[in-house]
């Protein structure tokens, strides 16, 4: 089944060694930035989540 949705695809060249998790968050946070969003609010409600998660038994 074909999909109808574009998908934008995003080179992101990294070096061997590079912590994964922090070149995924740079990139999710320029994107949210070239967007529009407010960075800093997107963090504090995921921080929120997260800490409410392991909350959780």
């Amino acid at each position: 089944m074909k999909s109808s949705v574009p998908v934008r695809k995003v080179n992101i060249p990294v070096a061997a060694g590079r912590n994964l998790a922090l070149v995924l968050e740079a990139a999710a946070l320029a994107i949210l930035s070239v967007r529009g969003i407010d960075s800093t609010r997107f963090v504090e409600r995921h921080k929120r989540a997260m800490d409410e998660d392991s909350e959780e038994p």
